[in-house]
């Protein structure tokens, strides 16, 4: 196996075992996404790709990412923020959104297959029911559902929302709970992207 794929593989696997463990947080599992991602690229150099990505959308998307790091941060503000700036970019979420399209561009230009990922979305499913987390669980069948749309799998798309549906159905109360959280969340990430929409 080439060297890229290699070694994507290698960081897929690893990453089940460092970011997403359910019974702890520490900084290890902050950083080890984005520095990670950076050995993949500085890896990436070494390596001739097999195709190449160019998608506008996505580089607004990424920008975007890149700015709400500083925004969403209020590093201005003389704040806790600010006088731990540096640990503090490498652990605040947008800079994972940031190095989640960098690690996208590699391995749609460099691997042709991923065997190790069923490892780390087990570990992230057991980790999703392990703190009763809809967002992953929810991410997940979105993702399925879009693939099986592409591949015209009407089939698996139709049974996965039938049970999508019964599962929110029979969970409403607690669906609602976790959504009102999200929606007193909004106004403020509108009032972000705007701050983000001005300076771009």
């Amino acid at each position: 196996m080439p060297l890229v794929p290699l070694a994507v593989n290698l960081f897929v696997l690893l990453s089940a075992f460092i970011a997403w463990q359910p019974w702890k947080q520490e900084i290890t599992q902050k950083i080890f996404f984005p520095f990670g991602v950076m050995v993949l690229l500085c890896l990436s150099f070494f390596s001739i790709s097999k195709r190449k990505l160019s998608n506008w959308p996505i580089g607004l998307f990424l920008l975007w990412s890149l700015a709400s790091v500083f925004i969403h941060a209020h590093i201005f503000d003389n704040s806790f923020t600010w006088r731990y700036f540096n640990f503090y970019l490498m652990s605040e979420g947008f800079i994972h959104v940031l190095f989640a399209g960098v690690l996208f561009k590699l391995i749609y230009e460099y691997v042709d297959n991923l065997p190790c990922l069923i490892v780390p979305m087990m570990v992230y499913l057991g980790r999703a029911v392990y703190i009763k987390s809809l967002t992953p669980i929810f991410a997940v069948v979105i993702c399925v559902l879009i693939y099986c749309a592409i591949k015209q799998r009407w089939f698996f798309f139709s049974w996965i929302s039938i049970a999508t549906t019964w599962f929110v159905y029979s969970n409403w109360q607690y669906v609602v709970m976790k959504a009102q959280a999200r929606i007193e969340a909004w106004p403020i990430v509108f009032k972000q992207l705007s701050l983000v929409g001005a300076s771009l």
